[in-house]
């Protein structure tokens, strides 16, 4: 799955990046816009993913140590259902 993610996201960039610099003459600036936004965007999660991974590496290594505290899970609760409106629906009926 992490292979998957990464090869996705990279592809995502280079696509972005491709398409922008075959046309960058007659590119409309819109189009390079969005172009580097997605290339942007899949970098920055990138960034993430590399950083989740390195964080798990230095837990794993006990050179990290998490910061237990306690979590108001109905703040939480109402945090993913603003983000996310339809999981509630999505998991009374059974999908996973």
């Amino acid at each position: 799955m992490l292979a998957h993610d990464i090869r996705g996201m990279l592809g995502a960039v280079a696509s972005a990046v491709e398409m922008a610099h075959a046309d960058l003459e007659s590119l409309p600036r819109r189009d390079a816009h969005r172009f580097l936004g997605i290339a942007e965007r899949n970098t920055t999660e990138l960034v993430d993913l590399a950083t989740n991974l390195l964080d798990n590496y230095r837990l794993d290594e006990g050179r990290l140590r998490p910061r237990l505290a306690p979590v108001d899970l109905a703040a939480v609760a109402e945090d993913v259902s603003i983000v996310w409106p339809a999981w509630p629906t999505t998991a009374r009926s059974g999908w996973s």
